[in-house]
């Protein structure tokens, strides 16, 4: 015969073995101790109905009166806070949305002031450009006179020095001749001449 340690049971599936298993000895101990004892636990089972019927009354007793009233506070401050904070985020996208526009307003602003900015700056070097072409205008006109002007004193002079070199030649001529016999501009003509 096998010692009890090394005893083992073939149920079916599965294979139960008792070795060094304090289980088993446990539960046929425990198994026995039930069926010995099974009347006094039918008056425990007896007993425990009125404290499992108490428990159930002050179960429903609590939430009618207290659970109940607690979850419908709490679902209205839910809903309250939902409804706060779907207001809030209404506000924001608002607040955003007029952000928006108003950057769009401002850059609009901003690229009007530059047209016109640059409109303004176009119109300023077109009159400088006039201006300029006006004062070269007058230049030219003013230069135009003065060389006409230049000619003309230019004319006067060469005149006025042939006239001038006949008499200086004639007197240069008289004093040469300052011996010989006088001889006047008007009796040669011109005056071109001089004898020598």
């Amino acid at each position: 015969m096998a010692p009890l340690n090394s005893c083992s049971l073939t149920d079916g599936s599965r294979r139960v073995t008792f070795a060094d298993s304090q289980f088993a000895l446990n539960a046929l101990i425990k198994l026995a101790l039930w069926m010995y004892y099974g009347s006094s636990l039918k008056d425990i089972l007896l007993n425990a109905i009125p404290t499992f019927i108490l428990v159930w009354v002050l179960y429903f007793y609590t939430s009618r009166i207290f659970f109940r009233p607690l979850q419908k506070t709490m679902s209205e401050r839910h809903a309250s806070t939902a409804g706060l904070r779907q207001a809030a985020e209404a506000n924001i996208a608002l607040a955003e949305q007029k952000t928006s526009q108003y950057q769009e307003a401002l850059q609009s602003a901003r690229t009007e002031l530059y047209r016109r900015q640059e409109q303004e700056r176009q119109q300023a070097l077109d009159r400088r450009a006039e201006i300029l072409r006006q004062s070269r205008q007058q230049a030219e006109e003013m230069v135009k006179r003065a060389q006409q002007e230049i000619r003309a004193e230019a004319e006067q002079a060469k005149k006025r020095l042939e006239t001038e070199s006949d008499q200086i030649a004639f007197s240069i001529a008289q004093a040469i001749l300052k011996s010989g016999p006088a001889v006047s501009p008007a009796s040669h003509g011109s005056g071109s001449e001089v004898p020598r």
